[in-house]
């Protein structure tokens, strides 16, 4: 439920190509957060299905950081980015 992992989230799976899944975890923080800017243009991309290119700057390095650390919430983004590698 916290912003900053659902955010990370989804932008892991875009950062993959897999467009289902970013867009489910981007829509997930939007209903939290609905004025989140970057999370509803990335979620544009995802629905066009436009992958992250190597030096396109405005999508890069846009993993957040939290400064409240919640085992549960850590462990289960570990188990969702888990199961995304079999």
């Amino acid at each position: 439920n916290e912003p900053v992992y659902l955010f990370n989230l989804a932008y892991a799976y875009l950062r993959r190509s897999d467009f289902d899944n970013a867009a489910k975890w981007f829509r997930e923080l939007l209903e939290r957060d609905p004025d989140d800017q970057m999370a509803t243009y990335l979620l544009g991309r995802c629905l066009q299905r436009t992958p992250l290119k190597p030096g396109e700057g405005k999508v890069e390095n846009l993993e957040r950081l939290t400064h409240q650390y919640e085992e549960s919430a850590y462990l289960q983004l570990r188990s969702i980015l888990q199961k995304g590698r079999k």
